[in-house]
C-alpha cells in the first residue's frame, strides 16, 4: 500500500509501477495460455488428418478439421499482431535509425 506521508506524485508513480508489473504478469500468462492452445489445436489437426487417412472422408471429421483450422488461423493472427505491436514498441523506444543517413 502507498505510504500516506509520501507526495501525490510518489503515490502516482507507485501505482503506475504496480500496474505495469501486473500487466506484464497478465501478458506473460496470456501468451503462455495461447501457445498451449495453439499446440493443442495443432495436435488435434494432426489427429483429424490421421483419421481422415485411416477412416476415409467423414463429414464430422471434415467439419472438425475445418473448425480447428479456423481456430489455428485466429491464434496465429493474434500471435502475429502481438509481434507486430512488440516491434512497433521497440521501434518507438529506440527511435528510427535511418534519419541520420539522410540528414
Amino acid at each position: 500500500m502507498v505510504d500516506p506521508s509520501c507526495s501525490t506524485m510518489d503515490a502516482w508513480n507507485y501505482k503506475i509501477y504496480f500496474l505495469k508489473d501486473q500487466v506484464k504478469r497478465w501478458v506473460g500468462v496470456h501468451v503462455q495460455e495461447q501457445q498451449k492452445e495453439l499446440e493443442k489445436v495443432e495436435a488435434s489437426i494432426n489427429s483429424c488428418q490421421y483419421s481422415l487417412i485411416s477412416k476415409g472422408f467423414l463429414d464430422d471429421i471434415k467439419r472438425k478439421l475445418c473448425s480447428l483450422a479456423e481456430r489455428k488461423a485466429c491464434l496465429l493472427r493474434e500471435k502475429e499482431e502481438r509481434w507486430w505491436l512488440k516491434s512497433r514498441d521497440i521501434w518507438i523506444k529506440e527511435g528510427e535509425k535511418n534519419t541520420n543517413l539522410f540528414s
